[in-house]
């Protein structure tokens, strides 16, 4: 069986449907993007909730991601201005 770059708890990925992942672990993301596939169907992002955890947004930059996003929900305080 040839190798799937991508499975969602055993669910394959079609490279025709888009993929969107989110997560609070940035940093993690960060460590682990180099050696992950990145097809251009995948859409990665992050939670930001306040200006604490602005450096999420630093990490997801360095992901090769094709599209990036970012989910500012539940917003609990201000983000300060933009770096």
């Amino acid at each position: 069986m040839p190798r799937r770059p991508w499975r969602l708890q055993g669910t394959r990925v079609s490279r025709l449907e888009q993929c969107q992942l989110l997560t609070k672990r940035a940093e993690r993301l960060e460590q682990l993007a180099p050696s992950l596939p990145w097809p251009s169907n995948l859409r990665m992002g992050v939670s930001v909730e306040t200006q604490e955890y602005r450096s999420r947004i630093h990490a997801l930059q360095r992901v090769p991601a094709a599209i990036r996003f970012l989910s500012l929900e539940p917003l609990l305080g201000p983000l300060g201005p933009p770096p």
